[in-house]
């Protein structure tokens, strides 16, 4: 929508309360004649005395019968005319000065509620993309795929062509890591942007470049944003546009929210490639090193007599914390951390009185490491002579793997926020599933939609709708999740759902009816408990037949869903039903009509089939 349309009269001022406030003031005054004019002169709303075809004359005269002309503005911008016909009296006079103030306080209110949804949608695109940066670039560590991460997102910016440069060895981007459009414009505007980038920027800033010299001049307008860790520059994201309309502060906006997350990304992932570099090379030292205890994963540490350290491996020094070098001939319990100091007392009573220890579990929180978790095997270390001559320690350090298990349960729980249970479980359960492919089922789709919605979405605040869209939505999805559904996905303001996959639900119809009369059931519920005006429907269309059934999209991000032409019917069937109806298909109908009560409802034509389609409506 153009801005010129955005700020039309029609748009500002709703033309049934324009035309109830005229109605009120013509009633008032019965000799005065209204009418409010949008800007192309075709009227808008009218009240009181225009005798026939009167008013078209005013319309197209500047000076007839007695009009008198108010201009109504948005802010610079002429939006219409409000028209005054009468003889000319003080009661007219005022009233219609009265009317003009009131519809000019309406319009600049229009207009203000307008900025602030408009403020409000910026914020939201904003923290939409943060999200899907979060998603997507913030889960890479590979370096080297983080730059076409970067463009992907960028798209939500509308450009011609775009690039990711990093920095070479003089610290200036130049490098072309990745880019989108033809190719000539990917070359002409990476050769164009070599002597603009050399130009001082500020840290973190996105510059919007106009009127553009040489090579550039081709370009309507260059955007470009540095990839910034505040310490030093890594790079630059350029985006082009060779016709109108030039880039905004908006733009610039979402530009700089995908640069900055993206530039720590590609700062982490090389610190993380480079520790990964670092710890290979140490393990491959160590390797080398370790003569007697090389292959031996678990620590192992002995004591004497007098319960000084004997031995200890590698292993048993990365666990314990200690230095090898130095901690031989040191006492243990002095060698140790005061948290270790169980494992202590523990290799003391061994070497007294030759006390067994196998598979004790220690946990003990270290300043420098956090909390361990610590398996160990103590036994005495003795000689024919002298009875215990020492203990001998075998330590299993399991800190990474219960750490491992904490991850996957956490996992596993934020999984089954996004996805239906059953289908977290089945994909997490074996790699396999994660594959992009699907399968023939016979399913059972259901399709829930909100009536109305769009026209209560227009008149309710940001967050109120929020809070009563998500209190719909939540009830609708208890209902599928009740009776075992996959639940697909919310589509605005619907919900759509199926049965009889990933796993076989022999009931998978009956199942659907039954969410479907529980959510309906709920709602009504629910409705009582709000206010009027918050008070929608769910119409709800079921279909049962073949699908395709499987996960659709890319390999870093993707759905589990059903496609085919009993997921659009269901859709269909719900887009006829009136708010409250639960529709059926015939093949639903068929496998419930056994536990139903049903209306069979006359064939209806419906998008995508050449023959009517038989419907039932559920009652009970």
């Amino acid at each position: 929508m153009s801005a010129e349309e955005s700020m039309s009269l029609q748009r500002l001022l709703r033309p049934r309360q324009a035309a109830a406030l005229l109605e009120s003031l013509a009633t008032l005054v019965p000799t005065l004649g209204l009418a409010l004019v949008r800007a192309d002169r075709r009227p808008l709303a009218s009240a009181g005395q225009w005798p026939h075809d009167s008013l078209n004359e005013a319309l197209s005269a500047t000076q007839a019968n007695h009009c008198r002309y108010y201009p109504l503005f948005a802010g610079a911008q002429q939006v219409g005319t409000l028209v005054a016909r009468g003889e000319s009296s003080d009661l007219h006079a005022t009233t219609e000065r009265a009317l003009h103030q009131t519809l000019s306080a309406l319009l600049s209110q229009a207009i203000e509620k307008r900025d602030i949804a408009t403020e409000a949608l910026q914020g939201y695109r904003e923290i939409n993309l943060l999200y899907r940066v979060g998603e997507t670039v913030g889960r890479s560590l590979d370096p080297n795929a983080i730059p076409e991460l970067m463009l992907q997102e960028s798209k939500l910016i509308t450009a011609d062509v775009g690039l990711v440069l990093l920095s070479s060895g003089d610290g200036r981007p130049r490098d072309l890591k990745a880019s989108f459009g033809a190719v000539a414009d990917v070359t002409a505007l990476h050769a164009a942007v070599q002597p603009l980038l050399d130009q001082p920027s500020e840290s973190g800033k996105a510059t919007i470049l106009t009127d553009l010299p040489g090579d550039a001049s081709a370009y309507a307008a260059i955007l470009w944003a540095p990839l910034s860790t505040g310490e030093r520059m890594l790079g630059a994201i350029v985006l082009g546009r060779t016709a109108a309309p030039i880039f905004t502060a908006n733009d610039a906006k979402l530009l700089v929210a995908l640069a900055a997350p993206s530039a720590l990304t590609l700062e982490n992932a090389r610190l993380f490639a480079d520790l990964q570099r670092t710890f290979n090379e140490t393990l491959e030292m160590k390797n080398l090193m370790d003569d007697v205890f090389a292959s031996i994963a678990s620590g192992v540490l002995t004591t004497d007599r007098l319960h000084q350290i004997a031995l200890c491996n590698p292993a048993a020094a990365q666990i314990l914390g200690l230095h090898r070098d130095l901690v031989i001939g040191t006492r243990l319990d002095e060698a140790l951390a005061q948290p270790l100091s169980r494992l202590a007392a523990i290799a003391a009573a061994t070497v007294e009185h030759e006390a067994v220890t196998l598979g004790e579990e220690l946990s003990s929180t270290m300043p420098d490491r956090g909390l361990l978790h610590l398996y160990l095997s103590c036994t005495p270390i003795r000689s024919a002579e002298r009875g215990s001559n020492g203990a001998a320690i075998v330590i299993n350090d399991m800190t990474e793997q219960r750490r491992a298990e904490a991850e996957r349960d956490r996992i596993r729980q934020t999984f089954g926020r996004v996805v239906a249970p059953r289908v977290r479980d089945r994909l997490l359960s074996d790699a396999s599933h994660l594959r992009l492919d699907g399968d023939r089922h016979t399913i059972t789709v259901l399709f829930a939609d909100l009536h109305n919605f769009t026209p209560f979405s227009e008149r309710t605040e940001p967050e109120t709708l929020f809070k009563v869209l998500n209190s719909y939505l939540s009830l609708a999805a208890q209902a599928v999740l009740e009776e075992e559904g996959t639940l697909d996905k919310f589509l605005g303001d619907a919900v759509m759902a199926f049965w009889n996959a990933p796993d076989a639900q022999p009931d998978h119809a009956l199942r659907a009816v039954r969410a479907a009369l529980a959510m309906r059931r709920t709602i009504e519920a629910h409705r009582g408990s709000l206010e009027l005006h918050h008070q929608l429907h769910f119409s709800v269309g079921i279909t049962t037949g073949p699908a395709i059934v499987g996960n659709v999209g890319t390999s870093e991000l993707f759905n589990y869903t059903a496609i085919g032409d009993t997921v659009n019917l269901a859709q269909r069937l719900e887009s006829i039903a009136e708010p409250g109806q639960i529709f059926l298909s015939e093949a639903t109908y068929r496998e419930v009509s056994a536990h139903v009560t049903a209306t069979e409802r006359p064939p209806v034509q419906v998008k995508g089939r050449q023959q009517p389609v038989v419907v039932y409506e559920l009652t009970a």
